[in-house]
């Protein structure tokens, strides 16, 4: 088999822009005058198919799998299975083949066209089979053979799968007609920007081996950049420096889990918590009724925000008819209303402010 020239069997050239030859019936018919007339139709045909695809777009099948071996440099061996990729103007037909595969660091799958001449003498169906003609046997054309192959190196060649780490990234499946695509692109990009469907939701870890660093997870999703759809198909991590400077930030409120006895605050990671308070319910908090009618007694605890109920087992008492706090810690019987009998026994209930103190 030689290898492909076409100069040696063709004077094609596109742009000169001839869409077709004439021959002429008393004129001999060169082999090179009829190679082009093919080439034209080829060409025709790939500008088509190039106005809706682009070169690398998996038509069908070509899933991936990735195993050990022994035999690789590398540990690791992928195999692309059989499908159909489009390729220098036509859809063509793609065996499985198997190439080593790097699971670290970035990685990439592309496919590249082989071209090569084949002769009668390697096949000789090519050979004239036409029984009791002169020409019988004799050797006429060679055949064009172009096959389709994977590699690793990207020269002359087009991306399919990209991965990091071992985790695939991006894919060139399912391309929807390229480039009816990227009108519609355009399209969606206009009238709404770029967004995420799903998923990517970002959160950081602890670096394994710098403490220096944190590690970005991003979590698999859906999001249309510039109108075009991508796909995450598996969580990815990045290396960030961490940031060592810090501000201090006051009165941040936060929810408290009674039953975890933990609360998750918005500014994180906390380099120092200098204070934390809250707010404490008191309830059935015993008093006893001074002797002075219309005047005061004094809770168990300071900076009250709110007393929710005065009462005893048979009477509870109104807030600003009966009774009002004063002082912040004071249950003042000034309004002239109802109140417990002088030296008896009542219940508060209330909510004060805290300073918490750090193990107790």
């Amino acid at each position: 088999m030689a290898d492909y020239n076409l100069e040696n069997y063709s004077n094609y050239d596109p742009s000169k822009g001839y869409t077709k030859n004439i021959y002429n019936p008393d004129r001999p018919l060169f082999a090179k005058a009829l190679n082009e007339s093919f080439d034209m139709v080829d060409d025709s045909i790939a500008n088509m198919g190039n106005t809706l695809m682009r070169d690398g777009d998996i038509v069908e099948g070509m899933a991936f799998t990735v195993k050990d071996s022994s035999s690789s440099p590398t540990g690791k061996t992928i195999t692309i299975e059989e499908g159909k990729v489009y390729l220098n103007g036509k859809v063509r037909t793609f065996e499985p083949k198997t190439i080593d595969f790097d699971p670290k660091g970035d990685f990439t799958v592309y496919v590249k066209l082989e071209r090569e001449i084949v002769t009668p003498r390697e096949d000789p169906l090519l050979l004239d089979d036409t029984t009791y003609a002169s020409s019988y046997l004799s050797e006429s054309h060679n055949a064009l053979k172009e096959t389709v192959t994977i590699t690793s190196d990207s020269e002359n060649a087009v991306e399919i799968y990209t991965f990091e780490d071992g985790v695939i990234l991006t894919t060139n499946s399912n391309p929807e007609l390229s480039k009816l695509n990227d009108i519609l692109a355009q399209r969606t990009y206009e009238e709404s920007g770029s967004y995420r469907v799903e998923g990517l939701d970002l959160y950081t870890e602890e670096h394994p081996t710098d403490q220096n660093k944190l590690q970005l997870v991003v979590d698999k999703g859906i999001a249309y950049v510039q109108g075009y759809r991508n796909e995450l198909m598996s969580s990815r991590r990045i290396e960030i420096d961490k940031a060592l400077d810090s501000r201090t930030v006051q009165n941040e409120p936060f929810y408290y889990n009674s039953t975890t006895r933990r609360g998750k605050v918005g500014n994180n990671p906390v380099a120092d918590i200098q204070r934390v308070s809250g707010q404490v319910q008191v309830t059935k908090e015993v008093k006893s009724r001074g002797v002075t009618r219309d005047s005061g007694d004094t809770l168990a605890n300071g900076s009250v925000s709110e007393i929710t109920k005065v009462y005893t087992d048979n009477k509870t008492y109104v807030q600003g008819e009966d009774y009002v706090l004063v002082n912040g810690n004071t249950v003042s019987w000034s309004p002239n209303g109802s109140e417990p009998a002088n030296g008896s026994s009542y219940y508060v209930d209330y909510r004060y402010n805290k300073t918490m103190v750090k193990d107790r």
